[in-house]
């Protein structure tokens, strides 16, 4: 089933040095459900971001968030199991690990939400991120 969705997107990044940085969106995308799979597609307009594609696949206590075009990466967020990956950026790829702190995902129909603690290391530095995504069907 393909549905037309309206998405919330707002993220949370703290560096060490304590200065928090928030960003929050609001676009149109799409709710693909096969069986009790999840995939939810939309372009981003964040800044580094255009001409890029994200795809949010969710399961229970497991999202895999997948982006293609101008940036490609790939990362896997479940609870227990750290990710170790490379994250591509317009400076350059940089190795990370992601450790999930908190996981809460609701998949349905009409509605959906994903609420998302982790931490990001990168470079040396441990990053506080929090991610919330909201969706609605369109009527």
């Amino acid at each position: 089933m393909k549905r037309d969705i309206t998405v919330w997107i707002e993220s949370e990044n703290t560096p060490p040095s304590g200065e928090t940085d928030k960003t929050s969106e609001k676009t149109s995308g799409t709710l693909y459900i096969k069986n009790d799979l999840y995939l939810i597609s939309y372009k981003e307009s964040s800044e580094g971001l255009e001409d890029t594609t994200t795809t949010l696949k969710l399961k229970k206590d497991r999202l895999a968030l997948m982006r293609s075009g101008k940036i490609v990466s790939h990362i896997i967020f479940e609870k227990g199991r750290p990710f170790n990956g490379i994250y591509p950026t317009p400076y350059g790829d940089f190795p990370i690990t992601v450790t999930v702190n908190e996981i809460d995902i609701y998949s349905g129909d009409d509605s959906g939400y994903i609420n998302l603690k982790y931490i990001l290391s990168l470079a040396g530095e441990e990053i506080n991120n929090k991610l919330i995504v909201k969706y609605k069907t369109v009527t």
